[in-house]
């Protein structure tokens, strides 16, 4: 989710300056749609947040993370070079990349609320207080 904070901040200090760059990049013949672009860069920022949190080199990282994408991106049948052209024209429009980041971060928050109300709760002795879950003690 900081990827995608992060993400929307860097859109927004280039969108103030950007009204002579608006529209200048042409919508390329291949254009993801909008609503795929969202479903394609909430798993890109969801498995960026895994491997932030498993890998602490740099270098496992930037492989780890080229592969995921690259398989993230052919699992819906996209080129990188898609993939590409289709960011740099959205980047290029500030209301709509903030409106696809926007739509990004909405369903990802709605999504952890989903998982943390499934999740067993711990009581105030960090004891699970939800039955049929395995105790494992916390030290």
């Amino acid at each position: 989710m900081r990827s995608v904070l992060f993400f929307l901040s860097i859109i927004q200090v280039f969108g103030s300056c950007n009204n002579g760059i608006e529209n200048r990049v042409s919508s390329p013949d291949d254009l993801i749609p909008k609503d795929s672009m969202v479903v394609i860069l909430k798993e890109l920022v969801v498995m960026e947040s895994y491997v932030q949190g498993k890998y602490v080199h740099v270098s496992q990282f930037k492989k780890i993370m080229t592969k995921s994408g690259e398989n993230i991106l052919k699992g819906y049948d996209v080129s990188n070079q898609r993939f590409e052209r289709s960011m740099d024209y959205y980047g290029s429009r500030h209301r709509e990349m903030i409106e696809i980041y926007t739509k990004v971060l909405d369903e990802l928050q709605v999504e952890a609320a989903i998982l943390s109300e499934k999740l067993p709760k711990m009581d105030s002795t960090n004891q699970l207080s939800q039955p049929g879950f395995l105790h494992i003690p916390v030290e």
